[in-house]
């Protein structure tokens, strides 16, 4: 193998980049999903299942940008995931 990658979120590799700069200006700002009326991303090469505006399956909803940015903005989740990571599950 001459690459690999690590991928930090449960997402399309494609959806990384701006899911790692909302999460930053979440964090650094103290941030919750109320604070945020909208976000606007592009991603040119996110079509891998076509559009995914309405995902309908966990499947699905890993390659819709707006689910996982969605999920970014839920403080719920993000506690929730910090709190199995540290337990390792």
């Amino acid at each position: 193998m001459l690459e690999a990658s690590f991928k930090y979120h449960t997402a399309c590799r494609h959806t990384h980049p701006a899911a790692d700069a909302l999460l930053k200006g979440v964090e650094e700002r103290g941030l919750t999903a109320d604070d945020i009326a909208g976000v606007r991303a592009r991603a040119a090469a996110l079509d891998v299942l076509g559009s995914v505006s309405d995902p309908r399956t966990i499947h699905r909803s890993k390659f819709s940008m707006g689910f996982v940015l969605a999920l970014i903005g839920d403080t719920d989740v993000r506690r929730r995931a910090v709190h199995l990571s540290r337990r390792g599950a």
